[in-house]
């Protein structure tokens, strides 16, 4: 485990083996190979791997396993290994342009690891039913409290620059405590909850719902990306969904409008809601600009500084696959409800 004032721990990024004193690879060295290699019990001493790694191999992937899936083929929604043909070298490789978002290169290649994400995630890219904008609700609300009262706070706690941790605590305070700034001193998971009575859900079923397994082992997997990992990698993931906000990223409405602004339409068609019950969609479009903004700014900031160019991009590929199983896991649950209620 680092320690958080010690920038110079960036250098240790640069194709070094990195391992806990335990033996368990951590990071980029986790790859397809060692995880066929890593054997059940290094896997039940290690506190703090990184599942989202190990999600492909033995039991944990069959959680995720659909009809049709082949034994040995990446899961359905889920980008391949290094060796399939998305990542070589920490470089994203797609056939889609990068975004013209940032001049800097490292903020490109950032870029066109979040552009990957919209347009493959499923959750983005299928229909939203009723079933999963309740499922969402629920989750969500959960989620930003667990993200922003707990996992974030770890990663401020782990950054040396005082303006940098300024910024992730009053980005956290919005969501759980008051948002005078966008969301009339109300917190967000307060204004998720009110749009779950405007879609026809009770507030007590609402907070009386608990994680679901996909939630509580996205859970687990930020705990690993975010409390025990460099304070520049905890940064990225604490900003790096956001970054989905900003238009840009994606195709069609999520191109032109960010991930929210989409939903806003989806919603509001769906529920036939205006746009003054759609607040909680409206305000993180604002939010999370801003959040992110100053994140990636951050990031640009410090990565070449501390050379850890490679070791930033490769942090936001792993917590966009969590993020990836975390929505993705909200829409298949939605369905199964909704399979239920017929």
């Amino acid at each position: 485990m680092f320690v958080g004032g010690d920038p110079g721990f960036g250098g240790r990024h640069r194709g070094e083996a990195r391992h806990h004193g335990w033996g368990c690879p951590r990071d980029g060295d986790f790859n397809a190979e060692n995880a066929r290699r890593l054997r059940n019990d290094e896997i039940g001493r290690c506190g703090s791997f990184c599942l989202v790694d190990v999600l492909y191999m033995g039991p944990f992937s069959q959680i995720f396993e659909t009809q049709g899936t082949k034994k040995g083929e990446p899961m359905p929604g889920w980008p391949a290994f290094a060796g399939h043909d998305m990542i070589e070298g920490s470089q994203l490789k797609t056939d889609k342009e990068t975004p013209p978002m940032s001049n800097d290169p490292v903020l490109r290649r950032l870029d066109a690891v979040v552009d990957d994400f919209c347009r493959r995630t499923k959750f983005f890219t299928e229909p939203m039913t009723k079933g999963r904008a309740r499922m969402f609700v629920m989750q969500h609300r959960l989620n930003t409290r667990q993200r922003n009262s707990v996992l974030k706070l770890k990663v401020a706690t782990n950054v040396p620059d005082w303006d940098t941790r300024m910024q992730i605590i009053g980005a956290c305070s919005q969501e759980v405590i008051a948002d005078h700034e966008h969301g009339g001193g109300k917190a967000h998971w307060e204004i998720l909850e009110e749009l779950g009575t405007f879609i026809g859900m009770k507030r007590a079923d609402i907070r009386a719902a608990k994680p679901i397994d996909t939630t509580q082992i996205a859970w687990a997997a930020w705990e690993g990306l975010m409390a025990n990992r460099h304070w520049l990698e905890g940064v990225v993931a604490n900003v790096c969904a956001e970054r989905a906000n900003v238009p840009g990223y994606g195709d069609g409405i999520m191109k032109k409008s960010g991930w929210f602004g989409l939903e806003r339409v989806r919603w509001g068609k769906l529920f036939k809601l205006p746009n003054e019950k759609l607040d909680f969609f409206e305000l993180h479009e604002e939010a999370d600009i801003e959040h992110s903004d100053a994140g990636w700014a951050t990031v640009a900031k410090f990565a070449k500084q501390l050379r850890m160019e490679d070791a930033v991009v490769e942090a936001c590929r792993k917590n966009l696959l969590v993020w990836e199983m975390y929505l993705n896991g909200i829409a298949a649950a939605g369905d199964a409800g909704e399979r239920r209620t017929k």
